[in-house]
């Protein structure tokens, strides 16, 4: 069976965290990645925003998706029983991500911004150096 329809929450959790949802066969699956995760993985990215840790997980959407996938196959879930319906929430181990994401997307905005010399203040010195290399951390973080 094949995953079908996933897509990002537009949303944070009131944790931060972010939540990918979507179809295996006719039952609703929901992986959600922890905001403490998601701002770990990268470690010259310290202080994300839910807007960018948004623009992280849509970015890598084929990986999670994959990952989905995966522990839909494995039957890695736990059924969680809400108003309006039941979903199988999937496990999440923070060894999944684990050399799957890049945080190519994150850098489109400030790349402009250098130019510019309009640097946002306390902005990272070692996000500043990759930058100005406009060389992204390819899947595996730092």
């Amino acid at each position: 069976m094949k995953l079908t329809d996933v897509e990002v929450n537009d949303r944070p959790e009131i944790d931060g965290s972010i939540r990918v949802g979507g179809y295996f066969g006719a039952q609703r699956v929901v992986y959600q990645i922890p905001r403490e995760t998601l701002d770990d993985y990268f470690p010259k990215w310290p202080h994300l925003s839910d807007a960018q840790r948004h623009t992280l997980v849509t970015s890598n959407l084929n990986a999670i998706k994959g990952i989905m996938q995966r522990k839909c196959e494995l039957q890695a879930w736990r059924e969680i029983r809400a108003p309006g319906g039941s979903f199988w929430l999937l496990e999440f181990e923070p060894r999944d991500l684990h050399q799957q994401l890049s945080d190519h997307q994150l850098f489109v905005p400030y790349v402009q911004m250098i130019k510019d010399g309009d640097l946002p203040p306390k902005f990272h010195p070692a996000a500043v150096r990759v930058l100005l290399g406009c060389t992204p951390t390819g899947a595996g973080g730092a």
